[in-house]
């Protein structure tokens, strides 16, 4: 049955043409064989044809409306492994197994063109590398809200200080971050080894969590500091007292 017959379709990518339609996808690129999922729309121009997304993009559409397997175009010819991975997805209502929370103030995708640059080293991101994005919001001098993408290399995002300043969790992973889904899987493997490696360095030297700002972390070396300073001051004074005590009995 022709794919505008059925509610939904799921197939096979034949090239990197296709973009998801999710909202909070950001325009995605769904790229050569991944399996994607349609809905069937009714165009704004006239006639109905598929609205494609990436298959984890497509259940958070369309929440459960999927009721079975019949209503899905070219299930048949999917291999097993994705058609069992439908089925379950359909059980659940619409649950993948790789469900994720996202993290709305981060994004990463390829740069779109070479006007862009990295927040640290402030060179230009060239033109389809790989950029980190943290969405930042703030108050303009006559009280009004706004709002800007500050865009880093992934090297430059990296660096604690910065992590710091954005306020990067230990409970964060890349996965998590807007886009990441989106990327060509050897860019998405280069990511995620960066990071592990990031967090196995921090780890090994003990660096405390960016969730604590550098303001909080100076306080309490300063008030450690005190401590000790008042500490070592009133041990001789405790041990003259007792000296004199002891003159007087």
């Amino acid at each position: 049955m022709a794919e505008s017959e059925l509610p939904f379709a799921a197939k096979y990518a034949k090239h990197n043409s296709y973009t998801c339609r999710a909202h909070d996808c950001w325009g995605g690129t769904v790229y050569k064989d991944d399996l994607c999922m349609s809905v069937t729309a009714q165009y704004p121009l006239g006639g109905v044809g598929p609205n494609w997304y990436h298959f984890d993009c497509f259940w958070k559409v369309v929440e459960g409306e999927v009721k079975s397997t019949d209503d899905i175009a070219n299930f048949d010819d999917l291999r097993l492994d994705d058609q069992e991975k439908i089925r379950g997805c359909i059980s659940t209502g619409g649950t993948t197994k790789n469900k994720v929370t996202f993290l709305r103030a981060f994004n990463v995708e390829y740069a779109r063109s070479n006007r862009s640059s990295c927040r640290v080293c402030c060179k230009k991101i060239d033109k389809d590398k790989v950029r980190v994005g943290f969405n930042w919001y703030g108050i303009t001098p006559g009280g009004e809200p706004c709002s800007n993408v500050l865009w880093y290399h992934p090297d430059c995002f990296l660096v604690p200080g910065v992590l710091a300043e954005v306020g990067w969790k230990d409970a964060y992973s890349v996965e998590m971050i807007l886009g990441f889904e989106q990327l060509q899987p050897k860019d998405r493997k280069t990511l995620t080894e960066k990071f592990q490696a990031k967090q196995k360095a921090k780890e090994s030297v003990g660096e405390p969590d960016a969730t604590k700002s550098p303001k909080e972390s100076t306080r309490k070396k300063k008030s450690s500091s005190k401590r000790k300073a008042k500490k070592s001051i009133d041990e001789p004074n405790a041990k003259k007292t007792k000296a004199v005590d002891e003159e007087k009995e």
